[in-house]
Protein backbone atom coordinates (compact mmCIF):
# COMPACT_ATOMS: atom_id res chain seq x y z
CA UNK A 1 0.00 0.00 0.00
CA UNK A 2 1.52 3.29 -1.13
CA UNK A 3 2.07 6.12 1.61
CA UNK A 4 0.44 9.15 1.70
CA UNK A 5 3.73 11.02 0.95
CA UNK A 6 3.92 8.77 -2.23
CA UNK A 7 0.77 9.98 -3.59
CA UNK A 8 0.73 13.49 -2.85
CA UNK A 9 3.86 15.69 -3.13
CA UNK A 10 3.11 19.74 -3.30
CA UNK A 11 6.02 21.83 -5.07
CA UNK A 12 6.08 25.33 -4.04
CA UNK A 13 9.15 26.22 -5.99
CA UNK A 14 7.63 25.05 -9.59
CA UNK A 15 3.85 25.66 -8.11
CA UNK A 16 2.88 22.04 -9.51
CA UNK A 17 0.82 19.27 -7.47
CA UNK A 18 2.20 15.53 -8.84
CA UNK A 19 -0.24 12.81 -7.91
CA UNK A 20 1.63 9.27 -7.63
CA UNK A 21 4.33 10.67 -9.88
CA UNK A 22 2.42 12.65 -12.44
CA UNK A 23 2.83 16.22 -12.64
CA UNK A 24 0.19 18.84 -13.57
CA UNK A 25 2.21 22.10 -14.35
CA UNK A 26 0.98 25.85 -14.32
CA UNK A 27 0.43 27.80 -11.33
CA UNK A 28 -1.60 26.95 -8.10
CA UNK A 29 -5.59 27.23 -8.70
CA UNK A 30 -6.79 29.50 -5.43
CA UNK A 31 -7.92 26.82 -3.22
CA UNK A 32 -4.09 25.66 -3.42
CA UNK A 33 -3.10 29.46 -3.28
CA UNK A 34 -5.45 30.24 -0.19
CA UNK A 35 -3.67 26.93 1.74
CA UNK A 36 -0.27 28.10 0.80
CA UNK A 37 -1.24 31.66 2.21
CA UNK A 38 -2.46 30.10 5.65
CA UNK A 39 0.70 27.62 6.10
CA UNK A 40 3.41 30.32 4.90
CA UNK A 41 1.59 33.50 6.71
CA UNK A 42 4.53 34.04 9.13
CA UNK A 43 7.29 32.95 6.40
CA UNK A 44 9.18 35.66 4.55
CA UNK A 45 7.84 36.25 1.00
CA UNK A 46 10.14 35.81 -2.35
CA UNK A 47 11.85 39.06 -1.97
CA UNK A 48 12.68 38.11 1.83
CA UNK A 49 10.41 40.72 3.47
CA UNK A 50 7.88 39.76 5.99
CA UNK A 51 3.96 41.35 5.29
CA UNK A 52 3.50 43.91 7.43
CA UNK A 53 1.55 44.41 10.79
CA UNK A 54 -1.25 46.34 8.62
CA UNK A 55 -1.38 43.62 5.93
CA UNK A 56 -1.53 40.67 8.79
CA UNK A 57 -4.22 42.51 10.62
CA UNK A 58 -6.33 42.93 7.64
CA UNK A 59 -5.60 39.01 6.52
CA UNK A 60 -6.59 37.87 10.23
CA UNK A 61 -9.90 40.82 10.17
CA UNK A 62 -11.14 39.46 6.51
CA UNK A 63 -10.79 35.87 7.85
CA UNK A 64 -13.15 36.70 11.31
CA UNK A 65 -15.72 38.22 8.82
CA UNK A 66 -15.65 35.92 6.38
CA UNK A 67 -16.24 32.84 8.85
CA UNK A 68 -18.02 34.37 11.41
CA UNK A 69 -20.46 37.00 9.06
CA UNK A 70 -20.68 35.94 5.52
CA UNK A 71 -20.89 31.58 5.55
CA UNK A 72 -23.32 31.59 8.34
CA UNK A 73 -26.06 33.70 6.01
CA UNK A 74 -24.64 31.75 2.98
CA UNK A 75 -25.45 28.50 4.73
CA UNK A 76 -29.00 30.06 5.97
CA UNK A 77 -29.75 30.98 2.66
CA UNK A 78 -28.57 27.74 0.84
CA UNK A 79 -30.83 26.01 3.41
CA UNK A 80 -33.89 28.01 2.80
CA UNK A 81 -33.99 26.21 -1.37
CA UNK A 82 -37.27 25.56 -2.20
CA UNK A 83 -36.58 24.50 -5.62
CA UNK A 84 -38.39 21.67 -7.37
CA UNK A 85 -36.85 18.27 -8.12
CA UNK A 86 -35.04 18.66 -11.18
CA UNK A 87 -33.45 21.96 -9.79
CA UNK A 88 -32.98 20.81 -6.52
CA UNK A 89 -29.68 20.46 -5.32
CA UNK A 90 -27.89 16.97 -5.64
CA UNK A 91 -26.10 15.13 -2.87
CA UNK A 92 -23.20 16.04 -4.73
CA UNK A 93 -23.89 19.75 -4.18
CA UNK A 94 -25.51 19.77 -0.32
CA UNK A 95 -22.17 17.81 0.28
CA UNK A 96 -19.77 20.15 -0.74
CA UNK A 97 -22.14 23.09 -0.69
CA UNK A 98 -19.94 24.15 3.22
CA UNK A 99 -16.77 24.38 1.39
CA UNK A 100 -18.35 26.41 -1.98
CA UNK A 101 -19.95 28.87 1.02
CA UNK A 102 -16.28 29.38 2.71
CA UNK A 103 -14.64 30.17 -0.80
CA UNK A 104 -17.42 32.40 -1.61
CA UNK A 105 -17.25 34.15 1.40
CA UNK A 106 -13.51 34.79 1.46
CA UNK A 107 -13.80 35.96 -1.90
CA UNK A 108 -16.71 38.03 -1.24
CA UNK A 109 -14.48 39.64 1.64
CA UNK A 110 -11.52 39.67 0.17
CA UNK A 111 -12.64 41.51 -3.38
CA UNK A 112 -14.45 44.47 -1.64
CA UNK A 113 -13.92 47.25 0.66
CA UNK A 114 -16.12 45.90 4.09
CA UNK A 115 -16.23 48.53 6.81
CA UNK A 116 -16.78 46.24 9.54
CA UNK A 117 -12.80 44.55 8.14
CA UNK A 118 -11.72 47.82 8.34
CA UNK A 119 -12.63 48.25 11.66
CA UNK A 120 -11.78 44.91 12.83
CA UNK A 121 -8.30 45.44 11.63
CA UNK A 122 -7.56 48.78 13.44
CA UNK A 123 -8.74 47.37 16.59
CA UNK A 124 -6.12 44.16 15.93
CA UNK A 125 -3.61 47.20 15.43
CA UNK A 126 -4.45 48.94 18.38
CA UNK A 127 -5.14 46.05 20.46
CA UNK A 128 -1.17 45.02 18.95
CA UNK A 129 0.23 48.53 19.66
CA UNK A 130 -0.70 48.12 22.84
CA UNK A 131 0.77 44.26 23.63
CA UNK A 132 4.06 44.19 22.00
CA UNK A 133 6.75 47.20 21.61
CA UNK A 134 6.38 49.21 18.40
CA UNK A 135 8.14 49.68 15.45
CA UNK A 136 8.62 53.39 14.34
CA UNK A 137 8.39 52.46 10.59
CA UNK A 138 4.80 50.41 10.76
CA UNK A 139 3.13 52.57 13.42
CA UNK A 140 3.08 55.70 11.18
CA UNK A 141 1.84 53.68 8.10
CA UNK A 142 -0.60 52.24 11.07
CA UNK A 143 -1.83 55.68 12.69
CA UNK A 144 -2.45 56.88 9.08
CA UNK A 145 -4.78 54.30 8.08
CA UNK A 146 -6.77 54.57 11.58
CA UNK A 147 -7.25 58.43 11.22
Amino acid sequence: MPSVTNLTRFSPDAGALSLAGKARAGPLDASQESFAGIMSRLSPRADGTHESPLERARKAAEDLVSITFVQPLLKQLRSMNMAAEPFAPTAAERQFQSMMDATLAQRMVHSSRWGVVDRVAQDLLKKARETVPSDPRTDARARAISE
